[in-house]
């Protein structure tokens, strides 16, 4: 094994050092560049700028003017009763009616804000975080 260029051997091959399961010594580099991550697509639903983590620019200060005014959990009506009776939901219905796997959220099919009722059963769905994402077009 080769060093990349301007870096510098940091444990030689002796007997003492660490092998790998093989029995191959383990050879540990340092102040070796790392290599730069790719880039991957900016985090907003549909938006196909190239971004190293995150959000590009645009969506970024999108979202923190979405979120600013944004009441607290609390503040939208999500209060100690429906904690219990989200938990009691989960316990009747513990996976995701799209895909089957582990519930994690009890999501409002007609939104609280568009006049949903909070506790009416044919009003929730279990589902997991992939697919409450994909139903709120948020990226996972």
């Amino acid at each position: 094994m080769i060093p990349a260029p301007g870096c510098r051997l940091f444990a030689s091959f002796v007997p003492s050092q660490p092998a790998n399961r093989l029995g191959n010594p383990i050879i540990w580099w340092y102040n070796a560049p790392m290599p730069k991550r790719p880039l991957r697509p900016c985090s907003h639903y549909g938006c196909p700028m190239l971004v190293v983590s995150g959000y590009c620019a645009v969506h970024q200060r999108d979202k923190w003017e979405r979120e600013k005014n944004r009441p607290s959990a609390r503040g939208r009506g999500y209060d100690t009763n429906w904690d219990k009776f989200s938990r009691h939901y989960k316990r009747l219905y513990p996976l995701c009616v799209r895909c089957g796997r582990p519930a994690y959220v009890v999501h409002h099919i007609v939104p609280l804000s568009d006049g949903g009722d909070k506790y009416n059963p044919n009003n929730l769905a279990s589902l997991c975080r992939h697919c409450h994402n994909v139903v709120h077009h948020i990226a996972s």
